[in-house]
């Protein structure tokens, strides 16, 4: 053993074993302390990150750090309690068995199910009452005698910690997939370490020994490796879980296809927006956030703003709830809103998720409406065939009864009931136009020429009016539709706008190219259709003129559908357009055709 001390000293002593022992012990327990506190500290801080292990490890190297304080003080250079001079190695040998105990616990997988504070306390009250015990005793069994090394006791105490160690590293070893290689290298040379030192300390002869030294720097590294376990486990594995958390919530956020914001819930501004509430709104990310709704102009109607506070006040969350938001281009969307308050970075915010329905809804309505459409078509043969057979007679009859010398007295009221029955014949001939299966001719015609030969007629009815007429023709393909049914729906707008106007207003008929569809438009200067009224558009008997029959528009939409054409509005305070859309053969496009606008030589008729 003499020999072995000797080539050690010579091989590593200036590395490893200084010249001034006593010092250098000194420094060393100091280090480990001042590393045991620091894990207590990070377990602390972390503690309610429930993080595996470090309940045992933080807390349990508190009370290893406070007896190897004990152990310095109680050290025969200082021995500051002038007691028992065994009681250094008592301090020592119980550290040590507490460091040994942690170890063996986090294998076990063993943790504290009871709040920090209580486990602090516990620690310090296992302190207190061993420092009590031996500081009691002024005659203890001494477990290391200078000179000749450590007593049976201490002997077999330091082999029971060995295979502690032992038993902690296979346990560890064996269930490594618990850890997820957090920490569990930094652990597995801990304990190496620590089985190491205590290997040195049981032939170590006397505290200024080589293998006393050497067993103070393992020691030392157990500390460290610990300390970098703890950081590696409570601290970066945490951080990076979180910033991993976080880059999938964002990326999440960011391409969610549902309409997503998050705002302040003091003052609304808006802290982030993801892509499809960009392009659903037309506002940027830029514009939009540090924004409040308010100043984007694109807050709800004021009783949903009301709705959406009341609700949050009272229940904390919103769920599907139906409203409309304005888009940058004044467009209208509907959209089934759900809120949740959170807090971030200490602030009280308001997460929005919004789905945008307004293709259901608008789908939705015109499901409603063809369907009225059909129940009203499929009605319309029956009882426009039974209705005038009679009136017919009835009709004849009152010409004849006109004819004769004794009813010269009621020919006025014979006129008004055959020009009554007149009338009713042309609602009949309307409500006819709406059957879903009416048969219809079709030829190829140019909608031009249609409205060429339309426009007499639609002049003649505005001029009696004091109102104006303007066509604007495209250069437009020929499109395949039976003219009679086309010439209908155009007189039919046409008769709607010269009536929403006021005298001297000016009725335009444009045609044009938009794409690969051609497009007519009729555009008024009346006051714009009301928004109640706007999404009831083309169904049946809906009418807001005196003596309509709400017929009109509902023939023009059941036309545009028996000939795949779509019909849209734009209205405002300054009149009103009737979009219709067709779509035209494939043999009438030989090449794309460019959108036409209103050209500056269009026909004008006054």
């Amino acid at each position: 053993m003499a020999l072995v001390n000797w080539a050690l000293s010579q091989a590593l002593a200036p590395v490893v074993f200084p010249k001034n022992t006593v010092q250098w012990h000194t420094l060393v327990e100091v280090l480990c302390l001042s590393v045991a506190a620091f894990v207590f500290f990070i377990s602390w801080i972390t503690y309610e990150h429930r993080v595996p292990c470090t309940n045992s490890l933080g807390f349990g190297f508190l009370l290893v750090a406070l007896l190897d304080l004990m152990h310095v003080l109680s050290f025969p250079v200082h021995n500051y309690f002038n007691s028992d001079p065994d009681l250094y190695a008592w301090f020592r040998i119980l550290a040590r068995s507490a460091g040994a105990a942690v170890f063996l616990g986090i294998a076990l997988g063993l943790r504290s199910g009871i709040s920090r504070t209580r486990l602090f306390l516990l620690t310090l009250g296992a302190f207190s009452l061993i420092s009590f015990v031996l500081l009691s005793f002024s005659d203890l069994p001494p477990l290391f005698v200078d000179g000749r090394g450590s007593t049976l006791l201490n002997l077999i105490w330091e082999y029971v910690i060995c295979v502690a160690y032992v038993i902690a590293l296979i346990l560890i070893i064996g269930h490594s997939e618990q850890w997820e290689g957090k920490g569990l290298q930094a652990i597995i040379l801990a304990i190496l370490c620590a089985l190491a030192a205590e290997l040195c300390f049981t032939v170590s002869t006397t505290v200024t020994s080589l293998w006393n030294i050497l067993g103070h720097n393992f020691k030392l590294g157990s500390y460290l490796f610990v300390l970098w376990g703890i950081i590696a486990r409570s601290v970066i594995y945490p951080y990076s879980a979180l910033r991993s958390s976080e880059e999938r919530f964002y990326k999440a956020f960011r391409a969610s296809p549902s309409l997503m914001t998050i705002a302040s819930l003091e003052d609304g501004r808006l802290i982030e927006v993801n892509e499809s509430w960009t392009r659903a709104t037309g506002y940027g990310w830029g514009e939009a956030v540090g924004r409040t709704p308010a100043e984007l102009n694109i807050e709800m109607a004021p009783w949903d703003h009301v709705k959406i506070k009341n609700m949050l006040r009272k229940e904390g969350a919103i769920r599907n709830l139906e409203v409309h938001l304005r888009a940058k281009s004044s467009e209208v969307r509907t959209v089934l809103l759900s809120v949740e308050i959170l807090e971030l970075e200490g602030n009280r915010c308001v997460l929005t998720v919004a789905s945008d329905i307004t293709d259901r809804r608008r789908m939705e309505k015109e499901m409603a409406r063809l369907d009225s459409l059909n129940l009203v078509g499929e009605m319309a043969g029956d009882i426009a065939h039974g209705i005038r057979n009679p009136m017919t007679s009835v009709r004849g009859f009152l010409q004849m009864f006109g004819e004769k010398n004794e009813f010269s007295r009621y020919r006025k009221h014979i006129d008004l009931m055959i020009s009554e029955l007149d009338r009713a014949n042309s609602i009949i001939t309307e409500f006819l136009s709406l059957a879903k299966n009416r048969v219809v001719k079709i030829s190829k015609q140019n909608l031009n020429s249609t409205v060429n030969a339309l426009l007499p007629l639609i002049e003649a009815d505005g001029v009696t009016n004091d109102k104006y007429v303007v066509t604007y023709l495209g250069d437009i393909p020929d499109l395949d539709y039976d003219e009679k049914e086309i010439r209908q729906m155009i007189l039919n707008l046409a008769k709607n706008g010269l009536e929403a106007m006021a005298p001297g207003g000016l009725l335009t008929i444009k045609t044009f190219v938009d794409g690969k569809d051609v497009v007519l438009a009729v555009q008024d200067e009346g006051t714009g259709i009301e928004p109640e009224l706007l999404e009831k558009l083309g169904t049946p008997f809906l009418t807001t003129k005196e003596h309509g029959t709400g017929l009109g528009l509902a023939v023009c939409y059941s036309i545009a559908a028996r000939h795949n054409a779509t019909i849209s509005v734009d209205t405002g305070p300054t009149g009103t357009t009737f979009f219709v859309r067709f779509k035209p053969s494939k043999k009438a496009y030989g090449h794309d055709l460019p959108v036409a606008d209103m050209p500056n030589g269009g026909q004008k008729a006054l």
